[in-house]
């Protein structure tokens, strides 16, 4: 029996699956976030997949589906800070806290809530 066919599937054993190599501060972010607003302009929604990329669009209020502009980005998470990288925009580190269902995001002294879609 060769080396390779004994090492296989202890490889395989061990290895992690892509949910296991998310931390539990990734978990709570994944999914789709809607800003909590009553603004009659602009709304501001952001996707967060598993496989740590995501979406960031802005719609006209009351115009479901009007994308106005979308940023794609790569995404990782601590605790309290979630670390992007945009496509368009470059890298950023957002502090964030996720209280009673609502993801609260602040940067450079402004501040968003979103909630879940």
């Amino acid at each position: 029996m060769s080396v390779l066919a004994i090492l296989l599937p202890v490889f395989l054993f061990f290895s992690c699956s892509d949910d296991e190599a998310m931390n539990d501060y990734e978990h709570q972010l994944i999914g789709r976030w809607v800003e909590d607003t009553d603004s009659h302009g602009e709304i501001f929604h952001a996707e967060f997949r598993k496989d740590g990329t995501g979406t960031q669009w802005i719609e006209n209020y009351g115009v479901p589906g009007h994308v106005v502009a979308e940023d794609r980005f790569t995404w990782s998470a601590t605790e309290t800070t979630i670390f992007m990288t945009m496509e368009y925009s470059g890298d950023a580190a957002i502090e964030y806290v996720i209280r009673e269902n609502k993801l609260y995001l602040s940067y450079d002294g402004d501040y968003m809530v979103y909630v879940r879609e």
